[in-house]
């Protein structure tokens, strides 16, 4: 039922029953549903998200792997402990013994 007039000057008051069809009770489901396919959308978006970022981190390390390493010079006379302990000398050059603290891909 719904009330049309509770202001009535006569003091009367009229009340009316109408289909559930003529009543707007679809707002509330509207928006319902509006905030579920908002949320199952921003979902998918993360997840893609998250799943171009990690692809494309692999692809970049099996780029990686055929590359070669630069180091600095700093970093190479750490390793060798100031070019210390000559191993033998060849055609491109001396082969000095050392080892790695940083990381190698």
């Amino acid at each position: 039922m719904q009330q049309l007039s509770s202001d009535d000057s006569r003091g009367q008051i009229l009340y009316l029953k109408l289909a559930t069809s003529e009543i707007d009770v679809h707002k509330r489901s509207k928006g319902t549903i509006i905030c579920v396919v908002v949320g199952v959308v921003a979902g998918v978006g993360v997840l893609l998200a998250i799943l171009w970022s990690r692809k494309r981190i692999l692809v970049s390390r099996k780029a990686a792997e055929g590359l070669l390493v630069v180091y600095r010079y700093r970093d190479l006379q750490d390793t060798t402990r100031n070019f210390f302990e000559k191993l033998r000398g060849g055609g491109f050059g001396s082969i000095f013994k050392g080892t790695l603290d940083i990381p190698v891909w």
